[in-house]
């Protein structure tokens, strides 16, 4: 028995579960971390982050995000969930006026910086038009599609979220301690189009999470601001 229940949870790691269905809510709250393991402060914003695990809207209307970025990396540690990509998309708010200037732990909320979370107040919530993005997914393929106000190229972006990670720091700023981490961008994709979209999905990257999240969300060619947003535990549906 022991035996296959490992098998099962392997598979369930591996491979998306079929036929799951996510829709964007009326208003939303979208969090983007920007972190890293080579950086003393960034700690205290991971833990904020995985507090908002707690929350009842949690993948309703509330969608928090840890990008890990690079450019610690050459400082003494190599943050294993860090990304170029990750790097570059803080530096394109950067040029968008989004945030002030390029930093960790940087948090925008809703596409815009915020500072809230150091004196944890109340995080700020968006409303939305009329118009819904549906994600389905069956048998490693995303069909999205988008009813709204929005008549203009759009911009699907596809992430999957790693829950319940750690690591064990071994040098740099962060050395000898024990990281914990939720909501860690794993993998990211983006494709254009209006208001269809249809993707295969790649596996599921392995760092040893405990569960795995996707989550999609629309933006436009010019703002990396997130414009309807849906998602969830992947298998929980």
């Amino acid at each position: 028995m022991k035996k296959i229940i490992f098998i099962y949870l392997l598979f369930s790691l591996t491979y998306p579960v079929s036929a799951q269905r996510f829709e964007s809510a009326s208003q939303q709250t979208v969090v983007e971390l920007f972190t890293s393991e080579g950086c003393n402060s960034c700690p205290p914003a991971d833990h904020w982050l995985t507090s908002l695990a707690s929350s009842p809207q949690l993948f309703k209307s509330l969608f928090p995000m840890a990008f890990h970025v690079d450019y610690w990396n050459q400082l003494g540690w190599h943050d294993r969930f860090s990304s170029h990509m990750h790097s570059q998309r803080e530096r394109v708010y950067k040029r968008q006026g989004a945030i002030s200037h390029v930093y960790t732990p940087g948090v925008l909320v809703n596409g815009k910086e915020w500072r809230g979370w150091i004196s944890r107040q109340k995080l700020p919530i968006a409303a939305l038009d009329n118009g819904r993005l549906t994600i389905d997914i069956d048998n490693k393929q995303l069909q999205a599609r988008y009813s709204g106000m929005l008549d203009q190229k759009l911009v699907l972006n596809v992430a999957y979220l790693g829950m319940g990670l750690s690591s064990k720091v071994e040098s740099g700023e962060n050395s000898g301690k024990q990281l914990s981490h939720d909501f860690v961008v794993l993998d990211y994709k983006n494709k254009l189009g209006t208001d269809h979209w249809s993707m295969s999905l790649s596996e599921i990257p392995d760092f040893g999470q405990k569960q795995t999240a996707l989550v999609a969300w629309l933006s436009t060619l010019n703002n990396l601001k997130p414009i309807h947003i849906a998602g969830g535990i992947l298998g929980s549906l």
